[in-house]
């Protein structure tokens, strides 16, 4: 199941997470790629040491998506993902990812 549970603030995107899971999220660019009339060719996403990336995929010519697993640590840490078009346009998405102990 995919976790498209993104949220914004004044300071910009970002995902909770408690420690110890393991979960997906996609980033949709088709409206963003509608603007330069181009397709989605490659995705890279970079996390913060405190997180474990999995697995990273585009999805068809418009998403990508990567797993992510929380360690032991408690914090807001930092991730981007960096896609490239066919035409050769680049955007940089940052976000911030919470981890927060289990309750």
């Amino acid at each position: 199941m995919t976790q498209n549970a993104w949220q914004q603030d004044v300071t910009g995107l970002f995902i909770t997470m408690n420690v110890g899971e393991k979960k997906d999220y996609s980033l949709d660019w088709v409206d963003w790629l509608a603007l330069t009339g181009d397709t989605l060719q490659s995705a890279a996403w970079t996390i913060d040491s405190n997180v474990t990336k999995i697995s990273e995929v585009v999805v068809g010519t418009t998403v990508t998506k990567v797993v992510l697993q929380t360690t032991t640590a408690v914090g807001i840490f930092s991730g981007s993902c960096k896609m490239t078009t066919v035409g050769g346009f680049i955007t940089i998405q940052p976000f911030r990812i919470r981890v927060q102990a289990l309750p």
